[in-house]
């Protein structure tokens, strides 16, 4: 066998090198940056998640409801031109597609925060764009002037169906979410 010179067992050696200052700054770089990314993508994730809740929340958003003292009109009723008005419920679609299935509940709300608990309910199928008046229960406006409109609260609450067949509850508070079919 023919002996090998020092440049040529040289290059059939595996050499071994210690890593440097530099080797270390790349390593926890990547690290880093793998963490970051990581990091990244869970935050885009959650906000996407979050838009969509808004998005498909949009048209609930857009639905309300109120009661209000109206003045008696020509040609209303006898006991409301004595109560000097009637109270109505309005319901107020600020989207362009109709709402569906709409349920309205009543509560009477003393001074003291004591509820007085009206369990009766007003609905309707349909509301399309725009304002719309829902007959109250009967006998819920001459308790509220029995007891005092100008110191009780009338509050109503709806639980309604959107155009994307989600169903939706808004709290006599007014705080909206979605709620479990009816």
């Amino acid at each position: 066998m023919a002996q090998r010179s020092p440049s040529q067992r040289l290059t059939s050696a595996v050499v071994r090198v210690e890593p440097t200052v530099t080797d270390w700054i790349t390593a926890v770089s990547t690290g880093g940056a793998l963490v970051a990314a990581v990091v990244a993508a869970w935050i885009a994730g959650v906000t996407f998640r979050h838009n969509r809740a808004d998005r498909l929340a949009d048209q609930a958003g857009k639905f309300a409801a109120w009661v209000e003292w109206r003045l008696p009109e020509p040609g209303e009723s006898r006991i409301a031109r004595m109560m000097g008005g009637y109270c109505a419920c309005v319901l107020f679609n600020a989207s362009p597609l109709p709402v569906y299935q709409v349920l309205a509940t009543y509560e009477l709300r003393s001074p003291g925060k004591d509820v007085v608990a009206f369990d009766e309910t007003s609905s309707i199928d349909l509301v399309p764009p725009g304002e719309k008046t829902l007959a109250l229960p009967s006998g819920l406006s001459e308790r509220w002037h029995e007891l005092g409109r100008d110191v009780w609260a009338l509050r109503v609450g709806i639980t309604f169906t959107d155009a994307a067949d989600r169903t939706w509850t808004r709290g006599t508070n007014g705080v909206i979410r979605a709620s479990k079919r009816r």
